[in-house]
C-alpha cells in the first residue's frame, strides 16, 4: 500500500542535523543527497543490499563509468545527457556541467521491489588561464613574462613553468626561449601548452642596395641604415663576408644572390636581421685577340672573338686612315665568334673593330677593339 505522512511539524531546528548528507572530501560542500524522505517498509522480496555510490566527480573533458545495482531487469537513467547509454546498469559519462542523475530499477514480473537512486555528478573546471599572456623579452636584458590570468579551478592552483613552480600564474624576468606551462587544480585537473618567448631588439637592421640589379660583372655598394646596433655581420647567401658597416661587393657570374644584414646590440645573442634578393642578369663578354696573321699558313689565320652572354651581334672593320674593310653579324653567337678571315693579303697594320652586341636581357652594348695583323 502506498502511504502519504506528513512530518514537517515533527521536526525540530535541532533534528534537521540528523538528516542524511553527503560531504565531497576534495570541495567540502554537503549536499543532501535525499531531498526527500523514504519511507521503508520490510519488502516481500529480495533487494540488492550493496551500497550504491551516489556521488561521482570529474575534470571536464574525461568520463567515467556510473554504476547501478546488478539483478533488476530494466534500467533508467535520467537525464541521459552526457550519458553512453541511458538503459543500462552501467553508463559512461562525458557530462559537461555537474548535476543530478536519478536512476529507475524495476523488475519486469509484477513491478515488485523498484529502487529510484539520486547520483550526483561533480565535473570540476580545466584550469585553463583567460588568457595566457606572453610578452617579450628585450634584448640583450631578460624581461620576458608570462602571466595565466583568470585561471578557473578548484584551488590552491599550481603553476609549473619549465620547473619553476608557484600558485600566482606570474613569471617575470625570463630570456627568450621555449617554454612549457602545466597548470593543476587541488581536484587533480591539468592543463598545458607550449609556447615560445621571442625576442623583441631595440636595434633596428636595415640596408640599401645601388645597383638594385644589373648584369654581370656587378659592383655592389650596400650602405648600412641600422639604428641603435653595435657591431655587424654581412652575408652573401648564407655566408659571412664582413663585419664592417658598408660594404662593397663585386658578383663576376649572373644569378640571384640572397645578401642578409645581421645587426648586434651588445651581445651576438641579440641580434635582429634584414635581408635583400639581388638579381644579377647575364652580361656582355668579348674576348677579342690583339693581334692575328693572316698569311694563309693555316695558323691563326682567323680573328675570332671568345662571348658569353649574347643572343646577337654586329661588326664593322676599319683600317687606319677610317676606311671600311670588312663587316659582319650573326643572331647565334656561341662561345666564339668568327669575326674577319680576310680573302686576299692585307698590309700589316692595326685595324679598327666597332662591335655591337646584344645581351639575353635585351641589354645592349657597344664596344671597339684595336687589332693588329702581322705576316
Amino acid at each position: 500500500h502506498d502511504g502519504l505522512f506528513i512530518a514537517n511539524q515533527y521536526f525540530s531546528d535541532s533534528d534537521i542535523q540528523h538528516l542524511k548528507f553527503l560531504q565531497n572530501p576534495n570541495t567540502g560542500i554537503r549536499r543532501n543527497l535525499l531531498p526527500g524522505f523514504v519511507l521503508t517498509y520490510a519488502p516481500a522480496c529480495d533487494l540488492n543490499q550493496e551500497e550504491m555510490t551516489r556521488l561521482y566527480s570529474f575534470c571536464r573533458g574525461d568520463s567515467l563509468q556510473l554504476n547501478g545495482l546488478a539483478g533488476y531487469d530494466t534500467y533508467n537513467w535520467s537525464t541521459a545527457e552526457g550519458l553512453s547509454d541511458s538503459t543500462i546498469t552501467n553508463p559512461w559519462c562525458s557530462a559537461d556541467s555537474s548535476g543530478w542523475y536519478i536512476l529507475n530499477m524495476e523488475n519486469e514480473e509484477g513491478n515488485l521491489c523498484p529502487q529510484t537512486i539520486p547520483v550526483f555528478v561533480e565535473v570540476y573546471d580545466n584550469p585553463i588561464p583567460q588568457p595566457l599572456l606572453v610578452n617579450p623579452s628585450l634584448c640583450p636584458a631578460n624581461t620576458g613574462t608570462v602571466l595565466a590570468m583568470n585561471t578557473p579551478g578548484n584551488t590552491p592552483l599550481t603553476y609549473n613553468l619549465n620547473g619553476e613552480i608557484n600558485n600566482s600564474g606570474i613569471f617575470e624576468d625570463l630570456a627568450p626561449g621555449d617554454y612549457d606551462l602545466v597548470i593543476g587544480s587541488s581536484t587533480g585537473c591539468t592543463w598545458d601548452t607550449s609556447f615560445a618567448l621571442p625576442l623583441d631588439p631595440l636595434q633596428t637592421a636595415g640596408f640599401s642596395v645601388n645597383p638594385e640589379t644589373g648584369f654581370s660583372p656587378l659592383d655592389v655598394f650596400f650602405n648600412n641604415t641600422s639604428s641603435q646596433a653595435t657591431d655587424y655581420q654581412w652575408l652573401i647567401d648564407g655566408v659571412p663576408v664582413s663585419q664592417s658597416e658598408n660594404i662593397s661587393y663585386s658578383f663576376p657570374d649572373s644569378g640571384t644572390y640572397e645578401i642578409s644584414l645581421i645587426a648586434f646590440r651588445l651581445a651576438e645573442t641579440c641580434g635582429d636581421t634584414a635581408t635583400f634578393t639581388l638579381r644579377v642578369e647575364p652580361g656582355i663578354r668579348i674576348l677579342m685577340p690583339n693581334i692575328f696573321s693572316p698569311n694563309r699558313d693555316g695558323r691563326n689565320d682567323r680573328l675570332v672573338a671568345q662571348v658569353q652572354g649574347l643572343t646577337s651581334c654586329r661588326w664593322v672593320i676599319y683600317n687606319r686612315w677610317g676606311k671600311e674593310v670588312a663587316s659582319g653579324e650573326t643572331n647565334d653567337p656561341f662561345q666564339e665568334v668568327e669575326i674577319w678571315t680576310p680573302d686576299d693579303e692585307i698590309t700589316e697594320s692595326t685595324y679598327s673593330i666597332v662591335l655591337v652586341a646584344e645581351g639575353l636581357a635585351g641589354n645592349v652594348e657597344r664596344f671597339e677593339f684595336a687589332v693588329t695583323a702581322v705576316r
